[in-house]
């Protein structure tokens, strides 16, 4: 009887150290990526990066045809999430990959997470077309004032599982 017990409370006690450090997510087919003064995060294995402007974007390096599907990307933005409440307001033109007119105009709806990065999903402006976009933004909270968050934001490429994945894996921390 005391085994038995003791297996339970074992399973018990593994069960939590799980959902409470990784959120039992199973990072086995990602890799690493660390954002300079801000912390890490794990993204898909088969995802690419490169630059435009001094600001990354990835793709799917698996996917097939000439064009690259991007996947995530960073947006250079004045953007605070959550000061207006949904109330859009005219965006400055912010420099990334997808369009030379992209403009954040307001919040649709934004959460933190336990680790301390913010997401949602932002009303933007693409050559004067309205869409929703999934978004991530990520800081050392212990640093606020040093470093600039990263503005990550997410295309229709993926899916609603890696998006989370790679919210709940977000580790902040400094390069000192």
């Amino acid at each position: 009887m005391m085994k038995k017990i003791k297996k339970v409370l074992l399973i018990l006690i593994s069960a939590a150290l799980c959902l409470t450090m990784y959120g039992c997510y199973d990072y086995s087919d990602s890799k690493e990526l660390y954002l300079k003064d801000i912390g890490t995060i794990m993204i898909p294995q088969q995802w690419e990066s490169d630059e435009y402007n001094g600001l990354v974007y990835f793709y799917d390096s698996q996917a097939t045809g000439s064009e690259r599907k991007i996947t995530m990307f960073e947006s250079e933005s004045d953007w605070e999430s959550g000061i207006d409440n949904g109330t859009e307001r005219p965006g400055e033109i912010e420099d990334n990959i997808i369009s030379d007119s992209f403009q954040t105009i307001s919040d649709i709806s934004n959460a933190v997470d336990s680790n301390s990065a913010t997401y949602g999903e932002n009303k933007v402006k693409i050559d004067g077309e309205r869409q929703s976009m999934r978004y991530i933004e990520l800081y050392d909270p212990r640093i606020p004032a040093r470093t600039a968050p990263v503005l990550l934001y997410f295309t229709d490429e993926v899916s609603d599982e890696t998006y989370q994945e790679i919210i709940n894996s977000f580790i902040s921390g400094v390069d000192e």
